[in-house]
């Protein structure tokens, strides 16, 4: 069924490009909105309208926290090939579960015998590095070895405290390699 989804992307990013196309969207907005509503009412993954975003916007590096299945994963990684380039790095802790705001318990377990990621077609997985750890140890490390990113996704625990700490460490990253840009050391 993966594989259907992701052969069905492709159709429906050139359905998106029509579109921003005759409109002459040029607003970043306009265009993510455009993608956005093309993916979400054409495919039975939500977050299919990464594969659109990642074409569109052609980044070199995606990160992303939480994999589970690895649907987005997938999305990402095919548009990833079709572009010709690029990289995701992927982060995620299998099994965990987490007290949301409301007090509710969220668990997502794999199928028993799973990995995270599994629907990830195997052709794909050369332009992906998945570390499985708490994204509390392995974010900060990762970002030391990848030059820079391009493109954020969070996916894994959503609780405040969690995205907090993702938001502020990829926005920290991203303001220091911005800094070293402008100054770069002699």
């Amino acid at each position: 069924h993966m594989l259907i989804e992701l052969h069905a992307a492709e159709r429906i990013y050139r359905q998106c490009l029509e579109e921003i196309e005759a409109k002459g969207y040029s607003d970043h907005l306009d265009i993510v909105t455009t993608i956005y509503r093309h993916f979400i009412t054409k495919t039975c993954y939500r977050n299919s309208f990464l594969y659109g975003v990642v074409r569109w916007f052609g980044p070199n590096v995606v990160l992303e926290t939480g994999v589970h299945f690895g649907a987005s994963s997938a999305f990402i990684l095919s548009a990833l090939a079709f572009n010709g380039r690029g990289k995701l790095y992927s982060i995620d802790l299998p099994n965990a579960s987490y007290v949301m705001a409301d007090g509710r318990i969220h668990s997502d377990p794999l199928p028993v015998g799973a990995e995270p990621g599994f629907v990830v077609p195997l052709n794909l997985r050369d332009q992906w590095k998945l570390t499985l750890g708490d994204v509390k140890d392995v974010l900060p490390h990762m970002l030391q070895q990848i030059p820079c990113v391009d493109l954020f996704f969070h996916d894994s625990a959503h609780t405040y405290e969690v995205m907090r700490f993702e938001y502020e460490t990829i926005s920290q990253m991203m303001f220091d390699t911005s800094v070293n840009m402008i100054n770069p050391p002699s």
